[in-house]
């Protein structure tokens, strides 16, 4: 299991976490405070940039559709620090 970790703020930060060799987990934290965890198929993840965004803001607000509303405006800045936070761990 590898992870990357990216600071989107002081308290808030983005994990992407490679388990079993193909699936991906890709968390939200408010300081100790899980917002969101969606996991899926590397396979699955799109190859483009802004297709990688809409994927992952998709599985979020699909499984915690209150994250839009928690965030507010923070909440597009974690979307593209998830997806940086994956690439950086399927660069390694």
């Amino acid at each position: 299991m590898s992870s990357k970790q990216v600071s989107t703020g002081p308290t808030l930060k983005q994990f992407a976490t490679l388990v079993d060799d193909d699936v991906l987990i890709v968390t939200s934290k408010l300081g100790a405070s899980t917002l969101s965890r969606v996991r899926f198929k590397q396979l699955e993840y799109p190859v483009q940039r802004d297709e990688q965004r809409a994927f992952l803001r998709s599985r979020v607000l699909q499984e915690y559709p209150v994250a839009e509303s928690v965030l507010g405006e923070m909440f597009e800045q974690c979307i593209s620090d998830q997806a940086k936070a994956v690439s950086q761990l399927l660069v390694q």
